[in-house]
């Protein structure tokens, strides 16, 4: 149980990342 709770709070932080991510790169290409 303890290993599906650490893989679901890894997935969020990874989908949490890549969506931080995706908004500094659109910010970016708005400002270049």
């Amino acid at each position: 149980m303890m290993e599906l709770l650490f893989l679901g709070c890894f997935t969020f932080c990874s989908c949490l990342f890549r969506l931080s991510i995706a908004m500094s790169v659109n910010e970016f290409r708005e400002q270049a």
